[in-house]
């Protein structure tokens, strides 16, 4: 699939995350640049090229604080099956080689 060795990194720690019953995990950003050391910003190029090859989802969450207050939380990120990601992959390659120049 072409991936850097950051987003292996970064995929391999959100693998070494993730919940194997629902697929999914929530660590921040930091969190993750720490465990693989890279910065917040890069971790963040990374999630975002794994989210549009179809490695991973990603959904906002939202925590509500003992006074009521809503703040957002970390993202929920779902882990696709490999073979799921692959064919996605595949898919959005051939669409991009049946395309003029």
């Amino acid at each position: 699939m072409g991936l850097s060795a950051g987003e292996i990194a970064v995929y391999s720690y959100l693998l070494r995350c993730e919940d194997r019953k629902s697929f999914t995990c929530y660590p921040s950003f930091r969190t993750i640049g720490k465990a693989v050391g890279l910065s917040r910003n890069t971790v963040q190029k990374y999630v975002s090229s794994l989210e549009n090859r179809g490695l991973i989802e990603t959904e906002k969450t939202s925590v509500f604080r003992k006074d009521g207050s809503k703040w957002n939380g970390n993202l929920k990120f779902t882990i696709r099956p490999i073979q799921s990601a692959l064919e996605f992959y595949n898919e959005r390659q051939s669409l991009g080689a049946e395309r003029p120049p």
